[in-house]
């Protein structure tokens, strides 16, 4: 299990990257218009994901860089929505492990007629 470091004066802090994965998909889906995490990691333009897991963290030198595949709402603007989870997970996972988010990269998965209101 991968974690990261954060180290201060009083000590260090370990958080597992499946942690962080958890609190940006929890983000993710306070979202008006997200209908939840895709099952399954979107594949854009027909490329396959790196991982299997539809919500996926990598820090680097202490700066993450967040992968989240959702399934938005009928009838909402998929990129006011996917604008709005880049927002939202970037400040959630920053201010709750203080840990710097360069990038939150949102892939829109399945279609929007499979997502039952």
């Amino acid at each position: 299990m991968k974690e990261s470091t954060i180290n201060d004066t009083i000590g260090s802090l370990k958080i597992a990257e499946d942690v962080l994965e958890k609190i940006a998909g929890i983000a993710a889906k306070e979202v008006e218009g997200v209908a939840g995490i895709a099952p399954e990691p979107a594949k854009p333009f027909g490329i396959a994901p790196k991982s299997s897991k539809p919500v996926q963290i990598a820090v680097t030198n202490d700066v993450a860089v967040v992968r989240v595949s959702i399934n938005v709402r009928p009838k909402a603007r998929v990129a006011e929505v996917a604008k709005n989870v880049q927002k939202h997970v970037k400040s959630v996972v920053q201010s709750m492990t203080g840990i710097a988010v360069a990038q939150v990269v949102v892939a829109v998965g399945g279609g929007l007629e499979d997502v039952k209101e």
